[in-house]
């Protein structure tokens, strides 16, 4: 093997063991929160036009309120689905990337566990989020 193959050989073993399962599964969880915030935004942005536009007419009827955040979230879907698409296409490359860098069960498992907290804190997070957004909702309709 010459100098240059051998010199390459380390950097590809450096550059392949200075994540740790840890890392990793705290950088696949954080992709996948991306991913899940792109649906959960959307959303959350049609409810805040809706929401502006009752403080605005207090008046205007459930039927028009449900008619309007219809098509608002029609008008942001296609967008939202594309965006969606990317970053899923994204956490899938980063998942099979994860598998061929880390073989070993043990480090596997710690990379779900970690991916798992982070989704379900990312979850949590929003859960809080749509709770603060009904309860704005509720004083803006009474």
């Amino acid at each position: 093997m010459n100098r240059t193959s051998l010199c390459l050989v380390l950097l590809l073993t450096m550059c392949s063991c200075s994540k740790s399962p840890e890392h990793a599964g705290t950088e696949i969880g954080e992709k996948r929160c991306e991913c899940l915030t792109v649906r959960w935004e959307s959303d959350d942005q049609c409810l805040a036009e809706v929401l502006e536009a009752v403080k605005k007419d207090p008046s205007m009827s459930q039927q028009a309120r449900g008619a309007m955040l219809n098509d608002l979230k029609k008008a942001k879907e296609m967008d939202s689905n594309q965006r969606y698409s990317a970053c899923n296409k994204e956490f899938e490359s980063m998942r099979d990337k994860i598998k061929l860098d880390f073989p070993a069960q043990d480090d596997r498992e710690t990379i779900e566990n970690m991916y798992r907290a982070l989704e379900e804190q990312c979850t949590k997070e929003h859960a809080k989020t749509q709770e603060a957004v009904a309860k704005e909702w509720m004083r803006a309709t009474q």
